[in-house]
C-alpha cells in the first residue's frame, strides 16, 4: 500500500491543524468540503489508499443531492446514477426470470410528483457509494486547507482538554505527530475512536447478518418494461433483492449470510444465478462483502474534543438507504459551527447543539429504518422475520397460489420504505439550543409527504426566485452563510439586520429583501416563510432557520437580531448596543 498526500495543503508533520477528521469514507470528505469551504485547515486521515471499490450505498437522497449542488457535483453524481423511466417502481418476483408478485410504482402519482419537484432545485438519484466517493474526494480536493491521507491511520489519539495530539502511520511505517483543535471520527460502523472515548451505543446489535455481492450482468432483457430500483427476489434457495445501480449491468445482490457458502465469487456465483433464475446470463462476481445489519446510536455524539459523524454516530438498517445520506449530513450540520467556534464568532458550548440537533435525527432513522425492515419482512424477505415458509412460492398449487397473495397483499404498506421526501427534507431541530423558538407549534414531520415550512428548526424551504434577471433557489440565497431574509414590506427589519451586522460583524450577515434583492411571486416568498409581507426569517449558514418573527420589528429590532444571534452562537454576554 502506498500512503497518498493530496493537494497543496498545508503539512502537519509534528505541525498543528484545526480539525483531525479520522476517516476518509462520504461523511469523513464532507467534513472536509465543507470546513474547506469556511477556510479551516484540517487533516483527513483514511487507512485505505482508495475510495472503496465495493458500493455499500446506491441512494443519495433529496437533502444530499441539495449538498452536491451547492458544492457543484450534483452533475457528476447524476452522470452516473440510473436513469428513470416513468414505468419505474419496486419489484417483487419469485426470481428475476420467474414469475412477478406484485409492482410498487413510484412515479404513479402526477400530483405528488409535482410537489416533489416544487420541494427542492434537484432530486434524489440512484448512485452507487463506489461511483459517489471519488467526486467527493476530488472535490475535497480542491480545497486549499484540506490535507487529504489516504493510506494513513491515525492512532494514540489523546485528548488534553485544551487540544488533541495524534499520530498518524503510513502503512511504510512512517508516523508524524499531528496536534489538533478538534477531531471528527467518521471512522466507520466499528468505529476505534468512538470504542477509545468511551461512547456506547444504543439499540440491537445484530439485526440480521447479510452478504452483497456486487455483479456484473446484462439484465436488460429480464427487467425491460418493468425498470425497478429493486427486485426483490423471494425464493427458499435465494431469497434477498437485487440493487439496479445503473439499470444495465451493475447489480447488487443482498442475501442472507446462511446462503452463502463462501465469500468469495465460487461461494456467490450460484446464489446469484439462482436469484436472476436464468442460466443463459453471463454473471460476473465483482465483489463481495459481509455486514452485519445492526440499528444503533450512540449514546452521545461529542466527548471532549472528539465528535462523532456517520457510521459512528449511527449504525442503521439498509432499508431506506438513510446510512450515508444521514453521515453526510451530520457533517453539513458539524462544520459551519466548527468554524464558528475556532474563528471566535461563536462560544464552544454551540458544538453541543450538534448533539441536541443530529442525535434525534439519527435516531429518527435508524427506527424508521428498522421499521422498513420489519415491514418487508411481511413480503416474504427474511430479513427480520425467518418465519414466514415462502417454500411453495413457486408451485402451481393452492398453497403457492397462497403464499404469493400474501406477499402482493403486504406490498402497498411498504410505500414509506421508498416514498420518503418528508423524511429527507422536513426533519427539524425542535428543541436545539442553536434554535429560537417563536412560540408556533407545528406537527412532527411525516415520511412520505413533505411540508414547507419556515418554522425555527426547519430547513428554509426552497423557491424559485429571480436574481439578477436569472432564476435562483432560495437555498443559494442563504448557502453557506448567514441571512437575514424579509418580505417585501420587511424594509425595517433590513434596517434593524443592517445594524445588527454592524454590532456582530464577525458573523457575516447577509441581509435579502423580496422585491429588492430577489424578484417573484412575493406571497408564496412569505408563505413558504411563514411570516407576513413585513415579518422576516434569519436563516443558519446550513440553511436552517435560527429565528422568525412573522410581522414587523418594534424599536429595538436590532437588539432581538443581536440576541437571537447570540443564543444560537453561544456567545459569552456581551453588549447588545445595535450599531
Amino acid at each position: 500500500m502506498q500512503e497518498q498526500r493530496e493537494a497543496g495543503a498545508p503539512g502537519v508533520d509534528g505541525a498543528e491543524t484545526d480539525v483531525l477528521i479520522v476517516g476518509g469514507g462520504p461523511t469523513g470528505l464532507a467534513a472536509a468540503i465543507e470546513l474547506g469551504r469556511r477556510g479551516v485547515s484540517c487533516v483527513l486521515a483514511e487507512r485505505r489508499d482508495a475510495p472503496s471499490p465495493h458500493p455499500r450505498a446506491s441512494v443519495v437522497n433529496g437533502r444530499t443531492m441539495e449538498l452536491c449542488r451547492s458544492w457543484g457535483i450534483a452533475e457528476g453524481v447524476m452522470a452516473h446514477a440510473m436513469v428513470p423511466t416513468p414505468d419505474l417502481g419496486v419489484t417483487w418476483t419469485t426470481r428475476l426470470a420467474g414469475r412477478q408478485i406484485g409492482r410498487l410504482p413510484l412515479l404513479d402519482d402526477q400530483e405528488r410528483l409535482l410537489r416533489d419537484l416544487a420541494a427542492s432545485p434537484v432530486l434524489p438519484a440512484i448512485c452507487a457509494q463506489d461511483r459517489f466517493e471519488p467526486l467527493l474526494r476530488a472535490r475535497a480536493a480542491r480545497e486549499s486547507t484540506v490535507d487529504l491521507r489516504f493510506g494513513w491511520t491515525a492512532t494514540d489519539v489523546v485528548d488534553h482538554g485544551d487540544a488533541v495530539s495524534a499520530v498518524l502511520r503510513a502503512a511504510g511505517g512512517e508516523e508524524q505527530a499531528v496536534r489538533a483543535r478538534w477531531v471528527v471520527a467518521a471512522d466507520g460502523s466499528r468505529s476505534p475512536l468512538r470504542d477509545a472515548v468511551g461512547i456506547g451505543l444504543e439499540g440491537p446489535e445484530a439485526v440480521s447478518e447479510q452478504v452483497n455481492v456486487l455483479l456484473d450482468a446484462d439484465l436488460t432483457p429480464l427487467v425491460e418494461g418493468r425498470q425497478s430500483v429493486l427486485f426483490y427476489v423471494v425464493a427458499p434457495d435465494a431469497t434477498g433483492f437485487l440493487i439496479a445501480l445503473d439499470g444495465r449491468r451493475r447489480w447488487l445482490l443482498n442475501v442472507p449470510r446462511a446462503l452463502v457458502p463462501t465469500l468469495d465469487a465460487a461461494g456467490c456465483l450460484p446464489v446469484a444465478r439462482r436469484a436472476i433464475g436464468d442460466e443463459r446470463v453471463d454473471v460476473t462476481v465483482v465483489s463481495v462483502a459481509a455486514w452485519t445489519v445492526t440499528a444503533q446510536v450512540a449514546e452521545r455524539y461529542r466527548r471532549g474534543r472528539v465528535l462523532l459523524a456517520g457510521d459512528a454516530a449511527h449504525r442503521f438498517p439498509h432499508t431506506g438507504g438513510f446510512g450515508m445520506n444521514t453521515g453526510v449530513q451530520d457533517a453539513h450540520n458539524l462544520a459551519w459551527k466548527l468554524a464558528a467556534v475556532l474563528d471566535g464568532s461563536a462560544g464552544e458550548a454551540l458544538l453541543d447543539s450538534y448533539d441536541a440537533e443530529r442525535r434525534p435525527v439519527g435516531t429518527f432513522n435508524r427506527d424508521q429504518s428498522l421499521r422498513n425492515a420489519r415491514g418487508i419482512a411481511a413480503t416474504g424477505v427474511p430479513f427480520a422475520d425467518e418465519t414466514f415458509d415462502v417454500a411453495a412460492v413457486e408451485d402451481d398449487s393452492p398453497a403457492g397460489e397462497a403464499v404469493r397473495a400474501r406477499i402482493a397483499a403486504a406490498i402497498p404498506a411498504q410505500r414509506p420504505h421508498f416514498v420518503f421526501r418528508g423524511q429527507e427534507l422536513g426533519f427539524r431541530y425542535d428543541g436545539s439550543p442553536a434554535v429560537v423558538p417563536d412560540g408556533s407549534c407545528e406537527p412532527p414531520a411525516g415520511v412520505e409527504e413533505y411540508r414547507p415550512s419556515g418554522a425555527p428548526g426547519a430547513r428554509a424551504p426552497h423557491l424559485w426566485v429571480e436574481r439578477g434577471g436569472a432564476p435562483c433557489s432560495t437555498l443559494d440565497l442563504w448557502d453557506g452563510r448567514w441571512t437575514l431574509a424579509a418580505g417585501p414590506d420587511g424594509a425595517a427589519w433590513i434596517a434593524a439586520g443592517a445594524d445588527a451586522a454592524r454590532a456582530r460583524p464577525d458573523v457575516g450577515l447577509a441581509l435579502v429583501r423580496h422585491g429588492v434583492d430577489v424578484a417573484g411571486d412575493a406571497a408564496a416568498f412569505t408563505a413558504a416563510l411563514g411570516v407576513g409581507a413585513d415579518g422576516a426569517v434569519l436563516v443558519r449558514p446550513d440553511g436552517h432557520v435560527g429565528w422568525r418573527a412573522s410581522g414587523p420589528p418594534g424599536p429595538d429590532g436590532a437588539a432581538v437580531l443581536v440576541a437571537a444571534l447570540d443564543q444560537i452562537l453561544a456567545r459569552p454576554h456581551r453588549p447588545r448596543s445595535p450599531a
